[in-house]
């Protein structure tokens, strides 16, 4: 009998949910969530550029692909943009995350900042 935690890995449930959690983290640190008296529904701005080569919100991306590729992650690049695009995702930041999300699956070397968060 194989443990759940197990069954999840082997049948890539649980790689969906870790994806799922790391692209939402990534949503929190390059667009900054707010609400705005005029603006209504929520509205979501730019808060750290993918687009700067040596932004933090370059970093991240490419930092949090390398980090699910180490860990034995995979993950479908059209699912990644088709969910970036539902969570109100810009075109030019979806292009972007499809470039890093291709070439960190093919073995690409992304030139950034440091990662900006801790290990």
């Amino acid at each position: 009998m194989m443990p759940d935690r197990a069954r999840e890995i082997e049948t890539g449930t649980g790689a969906r949910a870790v994806l799922d959690a790391a692209l939402s983290d990534l949503t929190t640190w390059v667009y900054d969530s707010h609400v705005s008296r005029f603006l209504r529904p929520r509205q979501l701005t730019t808060h750290h550029h993918l687009d700067d080569p040596d932004g933090a919100g370059r970093a991240a991306s490419v930092s949090m692909f390398k980090h699910l590729k180490h860990f034995g992650v995979t993950w479908d690049v059209q699912e990644v943009c088709d969910w970036a695009t539902r969570r109100g995702w810009v075109s030019t930041d979806i292009t972007l995350l499809r470039t890093f999300s291709l070439g960190v699956q093919s073995g690409t070397r992304f030139h950034t900042g440091p990662q900006p968060w801790p290990n």
